[in-house]
């Protein structure tokens, strides 16, 4: 079976911790600056997992809606890993006032984009969209191909450049969108006061185990976390060590882990637990076959990963350290310094994308 394990505090929809309805489970602890909360034995600001400035009935709303995007997330991803769908509809729901112009309307279907000059690239899926968008500037004139009520049409316009807060590259059409998978299988979801996006993964592995022969556990106990885009990337997580616990405490064996929190698992896995680093749903069902066959010596640990990280992040540091000849001999020795390598945060589950 698998464990799609969340902490307590999602379970209960965080009743426990925002009304007040869980005293049993949560301890409060008053610091001179702080209102800290005792969770699955760690102790953390109460601001950051219940904010004082929402309301309970807003954190629930909130958590609410992670969890259905994540519940759709999970269809797309599994649908496009089984094969079952071959391409997703990226469906415009909003346009952005700088686009009011475009000629783009709610319920536009992308199908394609040409820059300006350049070729045409049909859409078929957010990735490839995400992936082109990264290639053109901000300000190309690019065409849009859409079909709306059924019919083809286009809409021509400019690019824009990303928020400064946002990471991405490349530019954005000034669109939000809906995806889903181009399929007529159709799932449904029997969960109850549990909220958050952190179940995508093993939300998705159970659609997966249901829409394929046979058990793809092998009948192994396991537990798991994660987020997941429609793409299936695997992302972090909060309280992975307190949902390690619980999934030990619950009876598993087996716990997948997104690869981006494997700083946090190392020298916190319970005894008797095997911890496994998944970054795609892809390498999460490989994973899972593995343990269903026995054959686990192959997996990719969390340690492992971390002990990559840390000899990448050494020849980094190596190669970044230079000396300029020229320099030494007029100036004395030159001065190293260590180069920063900028990377892009885990993509957020997400069905509804900002492009």
């Amino acid at each position: 079976r698998f464990e799609p394990y969340t902490t307590q505090i999602e379970h209960d929809g965080w009743d426990a911790l925002c009304r007040g309805t869980g005293a049993d489970f949560y301890g409060t602890l008053m610091t001179d600056d702080a209102v800290m909360v005792l969770v699955n034995g760690a102790v953390l600001d109460r601001d950051a997992v219940c904010p004082s400035s929402m309301t309970a009935e807003q954190v629930d709303a909130v958590n609410q809606a992670e969890m259905t995007s994540s519940q759709d997330s999970a269809v797309v991803a599994a649908l496009m890993e089984t094969g079952l769908a071959k391409s997703m509809v990226l469906t415009i729901e909003q346009v952005a006032d700088d686009q009011k112009d475009s000629g783009l309307k709610t319920g536009d279907v992308i199908t394609s984009v040409t820059p300006e000059g350049g070729t045409t690239t049909t859409i078929t899926t957010y990735s490839q969209l995400h992936d082109l968008m990264e290639t053109i500037a901000p300000g190309t004139r690019v065409t849009v191909g859409l079909t709306r009520d059924g019919k083809d049409t286009s809409a021509t316009l400019t690019t824009l450049a990303p928020s400064s807060d946002d990471q991405r590259k490349g530019s954005m059409l000034g669109v939000a969108l809906s995806v889903r998978a181009d399929s007529d299988v159709d799932a449904t979801f029997g969960l109850s006061d549990v909220g958050g996006p952190s179940a995508g993964t093993m939300l998705a592995l159970g659609i997966i185990d249901e829409v394929t022969p046979g058990d793809l556990t092998g009948g192994k106990d396991i537990a798991g976390t994660g987020t997941i885009s429609v793409s299936g990337e695997v992302g972090a997580i909060g309280g992975i060590q307190q949902k390690m616990a619980g999934a030990k405490a619950s009876g598993s064996d087996y716990f997948l882990a997104p690869t981006s929190n494997c700083d946090e698992v190392v020298g916190h896995e319970p005894d008797g637990l095997s911890v496994y680093a998944v970054s795609t749903l892809h390498e999460a069902v490989e994973t899972v076959k593995a343990i269903a066959d026995g054959k686990t010596s192959g997996l990719t640990t969390c340690e492992a990963v971390e002990e990559e990280s840390s000899a990448a992040a050494t020849a980094s540091a190596a190669a970044s350290m230079t000396l300029t000849p020229s320099a030494t001999a007029a100036n004395g020795p030159a001065s190293s310094g260590l180069s920063t390598i900028d990377g892009l945060a885990p993509t957020a589950s997400r069905t509804f994308a900002v492009h």
